[in-house]
């Protein structure tokens, strides 16, 4: 919601629908709205005014000139910087097309940030994190890896370029992405060879070559000069990327790096369990001559995919003893690592990921099937919540709108409050992508989806989905911002009574 500067004399209907719809179109701009009544007259002026006032931007979107944007492209980027003195909170501003890793002085600040686009067609999601228990008097390395989807997907819509938004400000700290940065494509990244991932997924199958690893990158030490300087794509606010719009949901979960419930050797693979259907990110350390090839995946890519090719993980080891996390996360009940005889291995953990909300919703009866059957449900709704609510995720990380109707009635029972502002986003992501001619169809965001699909978007309008949400939250603010919406694309419809 953007600031908005409101005078009138007197209430007047037509008036407050016009403003209302003014509300509603102002994107990124001040919206100053100046009513006159008389008796008879009445006078509206609308203006404009820029820039808005909102957060001010300064930093540049940066890449490095080799970048040609290809699908499934690393960068990483590093900046050091003079601190005389570490105030108590340094709120910074960040955004990537498409996920981002960050660390300040070798510390991990931020595992995988940022949110798939977008909040509408056009524009660009943000993180604002609080970097200040991470820097130092003195010099601070920061240190960001970017993944490029470079893909439309049923949950994504791509800007068309890999980039990455830096922009700190107050008045101690002042850190802004620009020419000033140094940037790379990461070498050991790449495509891993097919199967693929089918068409409704944005993100690719990886392969790490840790042959090619410029280990240490990130960390201070590193000689930062052997990397090219960055280039300053555009300003922020500019295309592709457009208004930045600050993410409203939490950062995820991490529980750190964990061990297995069991593992155990089935021929050439180590067959690890999960405590549960769980988002992981999967990791090794093992002792290795140079060049032999680890396959990593869980059991819904091998066993339980929906007939269609999803995620996995590839590493090609370097001589001695090495370390890797696929930062692709992945979901299942078990973790299959496949495994050459000459590779000796020391540890395999996985770190879970996910949604940030608790589980505060209790059912208990004297019959235990009806017992396991609340986990598991419970359990199956946590693991479809990431960026979106999903109607799988593994085959599709879809946010149909159908789907979302079900599971945004269940997350009222079953999880803390915490969960309802993935509903609000869904929601208000629905009416941002509203075509033109008052069509509100899903899923949304997506950048290879454009079919209205009634039933579920009725679904969504009725008692269940928007009325439902409020009903349980109270949140009269998001209400009416989708009233204007919502009511174009029902006068679409004509009833036979």
């Amino acid at each position: 919601i953007y600031p908005i500067l409101y005078f009138q004399k007197a209430h007047n209907p037509y008036i407050c629908s016009v403003f209302n719809e003014a509300c509603m179109t102002s994107t990124g701009k001040t919206l100053l709205i100046l009513y006159y009544e008389k008796k008879y007259t009445t006078i509206l002026v609308l203006f404009f005014l820029l820039p808005a006032m909102g957060k001010e931007w300064r930093a540049w979107w940066i890449s490095t000139d080799v970048c040609q944007s290809e699908p499934n492209t690393w960068l990483s980027y590093r900046k050091t910087v003079e601190i005389e003195k570490v105030p108590d909170t340094v709120l910074t501003s960040i955004a990537a097309d498409s996920k981002y890793w960050l660390w300040i002085n070798n510390r991990l600040v931020v595992f995988e940030g940022g949110l798939k686009r977008g909040p509408n067609p056009a524009d660009t999601y943000y993180d604002e994190v609080d970097i200040a228990p991470y820097l130092e008097k003195g010099k601070n390395t920061i240190a960001v890896l970017v993944w490029y989807f470079g893909k439309q997907g049923f949950s994504h819509n791509s800007s068309g370029k890999a980039a990455l938004l830096f922009d700190c400000q107050t008045p101690e700290v002042e850190i802004l992405s620009d020419h000033s940065w140094r940037c790379m494509i990461h070498p050991a990244y790449s495509t891993a060879p097919d199967p693929k991932p089918n068409y409704r997924l944005s993100e690719s199958s990886l392969l790490f070559d840790a042959r090619r690893d410029p280990e240490g990158w990130y960390r201070p030490g590193f000689n930062e000069h052997s990397m090219p300087g960055a280039s300053a794509l555009q300003k922020a606010g500019e295309a592709p990327w457009n208004q930045l719009v600050k993410r409203p949901t939490p950062l995820w979960k991490d529980s750190g790096l964990k061990e297995y419930e069991k593992v155990y050797r089935n021929g050439d693979t180590l067959v690890c369990e999960l405590p549960y259907n769980a988002q992981v990110t999967l990791y090794l350390k093992v002792e290795s001559p140079a060049g032999k090839k680890a396959v990593v995946a869980t059991d819904n890519y091998f066993y339980y995919n929906g007939n269609t090719e999803n995620i996995r993980s590839e590493y090609i080891t370097r001589e001695g003893v090495q370390e890797y996390e696929s930062y692709g996360w992945m979901n299942g009940h078990k973790v299959y690592y496949l495994l050459p005889g000459e590779v000796k291995v020391f540890s395999l953990l996985y770190r879970e990921t996910g949604y940030d909300t608790e589980f505060s919703g209790s059912f208990t009866s004297s019959d235990p099937l009806f017992n396991q059957l609340w986990e598991k449900s419970a359990r199956t709704l946590y693991v479809t919540m990431r960026d979106t609510y999903m109607d799988c995720p593994e085959r599709e990380r879809t946010q149909w709108a159908g789907d979302a109707v079900n599971q945004a009635g269940e997350a009222f029972y079953a999880l803390s409050p915490s969960s309802h502002l993935l509903t609000r986003k869904w929601i208000r992501e629905l009416i941002g992508w509203q075509k033109q001619d008052g069509v509100i169809y899903a899923p949304v965001p997506a950048g290879n989806w454009y079919t209205e699909l009634p039933g579920q978007t009725l679904a969504v309008l009725g008692y269940y989905g928007i009325w439902n949400y409020y009903m349980h939250t109270g949140d009269k603010e998001t209400l009416v911002a989708t009233y204007p919406a919502v009511k174009k694309y029902l006068d679409l419809w004509s009833t036979d009574v």
